[in-house]
């Protein structure tokens, strides 16, 4: 396709429901890149066709129709892997705070933890607060 202006062939080349591949050639590689950065598409080669599919090291793939995920690459490598996050509690109480049931001792216990930790209380009542919270603390071990 022929165009005049910069801003048409951008728009031109985006005015498509693919988007696997790029190729953007010029002598100013300042305006290539420029361009490249308009453009949207999975891959992108400055005066080259596709030399990028080839690189191992390098994620490939498409947006729009074209696909989706990557392939190559750290981001391919994870395309055709299942991320799973697992934590081990090695807490020994008994039960941690926030496990129901709620009681009245744990709302008390909460709110004395809020005030102590959010308030200008004098020092001499933050350590009365926190004393009644021990109790309740130790019935969770």
């Amino acid at each position: 396709m022929s165009f005049k202006t910069e801003e048409e062939a951008v728009a031109l080349a985006n005015d498509s429901p693919y988007g696997l591949n790029a190729s953007v050639w010029s002598r100013d590689t300042k305006k290539a890149k420029r361009v490249v950065s308009q453009l949207e598409t999975g891959n992108a080669y400055i005066n080259d066709v596709i030399k990028n599919i080839g690189n191992p090291d390098l994620p490939f793939g498409g947006v729009k129709q074209s696909g989706f995920g990557k392939y190559h690459g750290a981001e391919g490598l994870h395309t055709f892997s299942i991320e799973t996050a697992v934590m081990v509690n090695k807490n020994k109480t008994k039960r941690e705070i926030n496990w129901f049931p709620y009681t009245e001792e744990l709302a008390k216990t909460v709110r004395g933890l809020i005030t102590v930790l959010y308030t200008d209380l004098p020092l001499r009542e933050k350590i009365k607060i926190l004393l009644r919270m021990r109790r309740f603390i130790k019935t969770l071990q």
